[in-house]
């Protein structure tokens, strides 16, 4: 299956990543606002076709599916537009900024007999709670929760590496990130006081 990504940041970042583990799915094209760094983003991450415009990606007959990685606010219109064109679609969490919109992009999907889905799955939780139940039942649940996350990240540690990475990438891009650079900011203060505080709860997790 041919997978179109909208979005240069999260999107190029674990995205892509994310389809290229699975054998049945090919990255095919990737679309953001900026025509250049599309085609910049496509080069560096040898995707096929590279689009400075969302609904170029879309209107392509040879993707069968999009996946999309935009704010929120942006999602709803992606998704309906794509869904229209018969597309099958993968989508960020939030689904949508309000209830309504949301229900839209279902109802159209189910309408459509598209298949349709959000990152918001935990298959982590059984093996969650086997660990706390092997831990000491004297522990506090803020002590057990570290104690499984201590445990987690000692057995997968090169996973953890590569998330934080591809978190650090993603928000670097950011427009918080880069006004503080414009603002002259330094290397060190970007990272310390803007990138580590925005994904802290990520890494935790």
């Amino acid at each position: 299956m041919k997978i179109g990504i909208v979005g240069l940041r999260f999107g190029a970042h674990a995205h892509v990543a994310a389809f290229r583990r699975d054998a049945r799915c090919q990255v095919e094209a990737i679309a953001g606002r900026d025509p250049e760094r599309a085609a910049e983003v496509a080069a560096e991450l040898s995707i096929p076709k590279s689009h400075g415009d969302w609904r170029q990606l879309v209107d392509d007959p040879g993707i069968a599916a999009i996946s999309v990685a935009v704010p929120p606010a942006a999602q709803p219109e992606i998704v309906i537009a794509a869904l229209e064109a018969g597309k099958h679609v993968f989508c960020e969490k939030p689904l949508a900024p309000t209830e309504a919109e949301a229900e839209q992009m279902v109802n159209l999907a189910i309408g459509r007999r598209r298949v349709n889905g959000i990152n918001f799955i935990f298959p982590e939780l059984p093996l969650w709670m086997a660990l706390s139940a092997a831990l000491p039942v004297t522990w506090s649940p803020i002590l057990v929760y570290f104690g499984i996350t201590i445990i987690l990240g000692l057995l997968d540690w090169p996973g953890l590496a590569r998330a934080v990475r591809s978190k650090l990438l993603a928000l670097r891009e950011e427009d918080f990130a880069n006004a503080a650079v414009l603002m002259g900011a330094s290397p060190a203060r970007v990272i310390r006081r803007h990138l580590l505080p925005s994904f802290a709860s990520h890494l935790i997790a």
